[in-house]
C-alpha cells in the first residue's frame, strides 16, 4: 500500500513543475523541504534559469491536498532563519510608519 503522506507531497511538487516567473521547468531536485509538521510541509524552490524562488506550504488532510505558494526573494537559508524569529511588534511597525512619514517616502 502506498505511503499516504509522501504521495500527496510528491504529487503537489510534480504539479508545481514550472517557474511562475519564466515558465521554465524546475529541476527535479529543486524542491527543498524545510519543515514537516503534522501533514504540513514547508517547501522552498529556486528556479535554476532565472533564480526566482517560491515558498510553498503543502497541507495534507483527509479531505485532500492543498498548496499555497508565494514568489519570494528569500533563499532557503533565509526562510529557515526567519521562520522561527518573532513577528514584528506594534512598536516596530509604528517606528517604521514614522520613518516613512518623516522622510516622506
Amino acid at each position: 500500500m502506498p505511503d499516504s503522506q509522501s504521495n500527496p507531497i510528491q504529487e503537489s511538487l510534480r504539479l508545481m513543475n514550472r517557474c511562475p516567473v519564466c515558465q521554465k521547468e524546475y529541476r527535479p531536485t529543486a524542491a527543498n523541504i524545510l519543515e514537516k509538521k503534522s501533514g504540513a510541509h514547508l517547501v522552498h524552490i529556486t528556479c535554476s534559469h532565472c533564480q526566482s524562488a517560491i515558498i510553498a506550504l503543502i497541507l495534507v488532510s483527509k479531505l485532500g491536498t492543498s498548496t499555497v505558494g508565494v514568489i519570494t526573494d528569500l533563499n532557503a537559508n533565509d526562510v529557515q532563519r526567519l521562520k522561527n524569529s518573532g513577528g514584528i511588534t506594534e512598536d516596530e511597525l509604528l517606528d517604521f510608519y514614522q520613518t516613512l512619514k518623516n522622510n516622506q517616502i
